[in-house]
């Protein structure tokens, strides 16, 4: 039975991945700046940027002028740099760093109130924020979705995230809701 699925598979497979027509980009730098080629090796955006950053959701993170910023495959800047820091885009938002805070911006440069002290990426609908000395989580609108209680909160991953509270590492589920008792030295994410 295994003998006649697996050819069919691959066979799906091969069709479905010669039907993308995503252009692979990665960076790479030239004489100390930054540019993306193809996967054949042809240079298609031109080293200038001080930094750049790998595509995600059809962006990429530049450095340019010591701010951060975002170009389209085709190298055009969407989202002027601007930000102390940016992160990738993830779930239709980036995290950046706006006059010393982190906030986010979404893909049409829509920034979200840069008020926290510090953030990850959104990741399954939420992102961990730190305010006030706690870390807690907005929704992809900016809202507290989980009030910032936790002594450290990483990201959702499989509907849990990993959170530190009493010195213990434990999760909880998208409701905030413990999940597993804060219990351990370390807690990674579920793969």
């Amino acid at each position: 039975m295994y003998n006649k699925i697996t050819p069919f598979l691959l066979l799906v497979f091969l069709l479905f991945a010669s039907c993308t027509s995503e252009t692979l980009l990665a960076p790479v730098e030239i004489d100390g700046k930054y540019g993306f080629i193809d996967k054949n090796g042809k240079i298609v955006v031109n080293p200038q940027f001080e930094q750049a950053g790998w595509f995600q959701e059809g962006l990429a993170q530049i450095k340019l002028g010591g701010k951060y910023g975002f170009i389209d495959k085709n190298g055009n800047i969407v989202i002027n740099p601007q930000f102390e820091q940016a992160g990738r885009f993830q779930g239709g938002l980036a995290g950046i760093k706006l006059g010393g805070k982190y906030g986010f911006i979404d893909k049409n440069g829509n920034i979200i109130n840069p008020q926290f002290e510090d953030a990850l990426e959104l990741r399954e609908g939420l992102a961990s924020i730190k305010l006030g000395g706690k870390w807690g989580y907005i929704d992809k609108n900016g809202k507290i979705a989980i009030k910032p209680q936790f002594d450290e909160a990483q990201w959702f991953k499989e509907g849990l995230a990993p959170i530190k509270l009493g010195g213990k590492w434990g999760y909880i589920d998208k409701n905030g809701k413990i999940a597993i008792k804060p219990q351990f030295n370390i807690a990674g994410s579920f793969n």
